[in-house]
Parts: structure tokens; sequence; C-alpha cells
């Protein structure tokens, strides 16, 4: 399966905290909740701004808040803004990619794990990745993550 880079995953974590702050969100409040240093976020940030997926204004009480609703924004998008164009032609081998005349030994059967999960990211909104998020909430009640681990984006936990 393709792995998202630290870069995505990071734009993945700070779109639910600004969701979740349902308005507006300062880079300070972003890069505590979501544990992202606070000078990367901002490119990130800025990135996603220039994608259309979040709206910005500077200044004093100025942040970040989601351009669209979340169930609006499929994790396509925000993929598609840090990962370049061959993220799903990528070869489970090694190769930059598997040419049709040429394909690896892994190809055949490597084909369709990218392309569900190409659908997994096309049809998986933000929204779901909120409501997952509640969900494990609910569930774990107020426990908290040991200092140092993280919440992947498949609720489990690193």
């Amino acid at each position: 399966m393709p792995v998202l880079s630290q870069t995505s995953r990071y734009a993945l974590h700070a779109l639910i905290v600004i969701a979740r702050s349902g308005g507006l969100a300062n880079v300070r409040v972003i890069a505590e909740e979501a544990s992202i240093p606070r000078n990367y976020l901002g490119k990130i940030l800025h990135v996603l701004v220039r994608r259309g997926l979040l709206r910005s204004s500077r200044g004093v009480g100025g942040g970040f808040w989601l351009a669209r609703p979340p169930q609006q924004i499929p994790l396509i998008e925000i993929i598609e803004a840090f990962e370049d164009r061959q993220f799903f032609a990528r070869c489970l081998l090694g190769s930059e990619s598997c040419p049709e005349g040429r394909p690896c030994a892994a190809h055949a059967l490597w084909a369709p794990i990218v392309e569900q999960t190409r659908q997994f990211f096309e049809a998986t909104t933000l929204a779901d990745l909120l409501a997952e998020g509640q969900a494990l909430e609910a569930l774990a009640g107020p426990a908290r993550l040991p200092s140092g681990s993280e919440l992947s984006i498949d609720g489990s936990e690193r």
C-alpha cells in the first residue's frame, strides 16, 4: 500500500484540528494539538490555502478555517497537495513505476491493492475521519495516550 509522507500526515492532522475547532484556529493551537513543528505547519497550511482547502486571515485574531464543509473535502485532495504524481504508480519492489509493458513480478498482485487505496482516499472525507475520531474518543473515555505516542489515521497507536 502506498505510504503517506510525513507532510501528508501532518496536513491530515492539522485539518482535523481545524475542523474540530468549528471555525477559526490559529497556528499555535493547531501546532500544539497536532504535535506539528510550528514553522513546518505554516508551510503546510499555506499550501492548503493555495489548494482551496483552507481560508486564512492575518493579524491579531487571525487564523485558518475550512474553505468547505468537512464532508466536501475528500482525502485525495489533501494527499494530492503533498504527494508526487507517481504516488499511486509506485512499484512495490522499488522501481519508480511499473510500466504496463514491463511490469515487476509483484505488479499483478499489487495493482488491485493500490487501486483500492486510491478509491478509499477518493471516497473518504475529512468528515469521515472526524466521525471516526469521535467514536474512538467515546470508547476511550477520558483516557489519554502515553506521552510520546500518537494516534494514526487508522486509529492504531504508534
